[in-house]
């Protein structure tokens, strides 16, 4: 992928022409490539996984000045992107630009392979993608979904297809993302493993997508200003997990009236306000219970009032308890 970084003037301040490798993402062998920048206007420490067709690529980035990414690529990919901290705009040759704020998600298919990705001073940016090859795509998402359908009708025509508003990150797509990161098999046995992650991913966007397709005929729709203040507002109740901000705050914060707010969510994320906040909390113990972090600091963490009720809490999403869990690791 040839890269060239611009800062707020334009001026060229970087500039990498390494070709992309067309035939590594297609090698039926798994190829694993660990990326690492640090130049003063930021790092990046990012893994490159590729194999029969797909492409996972994932990471942490500091940017230390405002900059603007030019990235061509040699060929043509459909990509699932995720953004899990940190936003950014995409820019297309077309001059359509798409913001990608914290747990959003879109899936895209761009023919022209060039792209200007704008990135405001911050640190601790983290973001998935999985790029599939046009044939590959093809392959998967050929007569299996309306939604998908468009894809392929834009993959033939060679014209771009996308949200034009992203969605948000279900808690099962945070969940598989989540196993994409902490795999820990190697070989082929990796490679099966990550092939089955990347058809669950596409088949949890196609799902959402068709859910929102739907949803748009029955429900009010929800317009694009009140989507970035529900997603605003989801940024917060993430922040906040600790320590939850009232529906009432949360609305106030994010400008939006509380009506709005709830059944936006609803609509945008399939659950309600806190269901979601109750989600993600478990979540995140599940994964701390893999460091041997203890249950008393978990539940404190967390922002739970007592063990019990974080146990209780777990029991009730999960089936088992906590301690149990931890012992299935």
């Amino acid at each position: 992928m040839a890269v060239v970084i611009r800062n707020e003037a334009y001026d060229i301040i970087y500039q990498d022409n390494k070709p992309f490798q067309s035939l590594r993402i297609s090698s039926p062998q798994l190829v694993e490539e660990d990326i690492q920048l640090s130049e003063s206007f930021g790092r990046a420490r990012m893994k490159d996984i590729s194999f029969d067709g797909m492409l996972f690529g994932y990471g942490t980035i500091d940017i230390l000045e405002n900059i603007h990414v030019e990235a061509k690529d040699h060929i043509a990919t459909v990509g699932l992107y995720y953004t899990l901290k940190g936003d950014f705009d995409i820019t297309l040759n077309d001059g359509e630009v798409h913001r990608y704020g914290r747990f959003s998600n879109n899936l895209v298919y761009n023919p022209s392979n060039t792209e200007t990705i704008s990135l405001r001073k911050k640190q601790g940016i983290e973001v998935i993608g999985l790029n599939f090859t046009t044939a590959k795509f093809l392959e998967l998402a050929a007569n299996n979904s309306s939604v998908l359908d468009k894809y392929v009708e834009g993959i033939i025509k060679n014209q771009p297809v996308f949200q034009r508003s992203n969605s948000g990150m279900t808690q099962r797509m945070m969940q598989v993302v989540q196993e994409i990161q902490q795999c820990t098999f190697s070989g082929g046995i990796k490679k099966l493993f990550l092939q089955s992650k990347g058809l669950e991913l596409l088949a949890l966007q196609s799902e959402q997508l068709e859910q929102m397709t739907g949803r748009t005929v029955k429900a009010t729709k929800v317009s694009v200003s009140d989507r970035d203040r529900i997603q605003y507002a989801r940024e917060l109740l993430i922040e906040h997990a600790q320590e939850p901000l009232s529906l009432h705050e949360l609305s106030k914060r994010a400008g939006i009236n509380e009506f709005k707010l709830k059944n936006g969510f609803k609509q945008m994320f399939d659950n309600t306000v806190f269901g979601y906040l109750n989600d993600y909390r478990l979540l995140q113990a599940q994964q701390m219970l893999q460091q041997n972090i203890s249950l008393t600091a978990i539940s404190d963490e967390l922002g739970y009032s007592s063990l019990q009720h974080f146990s209780n809490a777990f029991r009730k999403k999960f089936g088992v308890s906590p301690m149990k869990m931890r012992k299935g690791f």
